[in-house]
């Protein structure tokens, strides 16, 4: 059996499919969605992202009592574009501005961006673009 550690260097969506396999449960479930698996990271990209995801669908299942949550790869030129969508109880914008720092600090120290959209009962989508060249 190859340790998630060593799947986060070779293949960071099949590691992000392993993982939702794991976290899904009878009354959630997490659907990995990839449209571009031609993409190449480094290994340290590849495993600040995987955290990320890890942090993003995590919180997804404890806070926003959601009965699914999307995870959509997407290439868009020289872009990585991850979208993390859950249909949950959402976040006012209070807690849009301080949630998700460390979320926030590792896409930055990719160089990439992370915008938020969510409203209260609506669910919350987190979109990340990480510059792959």
């Amino acid at each position: 059996m190859v340790s998630e550690n060593r799947k986060i260097k070779t293949d960071l969506v099949e590691a992000v499919e392993r993982f939702a396999q794991r976290i899904s449960t009878p009354l959630t479930e997490v659907v990995i969605l990839n449209f571009q698996p031609d993409f190449q990271l480094t290994t340290g990209k590849s495993h600040l992202i995987y955290r990320v995801l890890q942090e993003l669908i995590g919180n997804a299942l404890k806070h926003a009592q959601c009965s699914s949550v999307f995870v959509k790869f997407e290439r868009q030129d020289n872009w990585l574009i991850i979208q993390v969508e859950d249909d949950g109880s959402g976040m006012s914008e209070n807690q849009i501005e301080t949630g998700l720092h460390s979320i926030k600090e590792r896409v930055s120290a990719l160089s990439g961006t992370v915008a938020i959209q969510s409203s209260e009962g609506m669910g919350t989508t987190v979109k990340i673009q990480i510059e792959i060249g």
